[in-house]
C-alpha cells in the first residue's frame, strides 16, 4: 500500500526501481511468492524480515525523493495525500 501511495510522487518509482533488492522483492510479491510454501530449507524466506526490509526502502527512498525535489510542491502533494 506504501509502494502504490508512494509511487505517484515524481521520482520515487525511478529511485525504487534502481535497487536491485527492492526490484526483487516486488516481482517475487506480484508473483505470489509469500504465499507459496517452500520445503526447501535453504531456499526459505523470512517474509516477515523481507516486509521490514521494503518498508525501510520505502522510506528511505522517500527521504531520497525530498532531498532531490526542493519544489514546494511535491511537499504540499504528498502532505495532502
Amino acid at each position: 500500500m506504501e509502494l502504490k501511495s508512494f509511487s505517484k510522487l515524481p521520482n520515487f518509482f525511478g529511485l525504487f526501481m534502481k535497487n536491485k533488492e527492492c526490484v526483487e522483492l516486488l516481482f517475487s510479491l506480484m508473483s505470489g511468492a509469500p504465499d507459496v510454501e517452500d520445503d526447501k530449507k535453504d531456499k526459505k524466506i523470512d517474509w516477515d524480515k523481507e516486509e521490514q526490509k521494503a518498508v525501510k526502502y520505502n522510506y528511505t527512498i522517500l527521504g531520497d525523493v525530498f532531498k532531490d525535489e526542493n519544489d514546494n510542491e511535491i511537499r504540499a502533494y504528498a502532505y495532502n495525500n
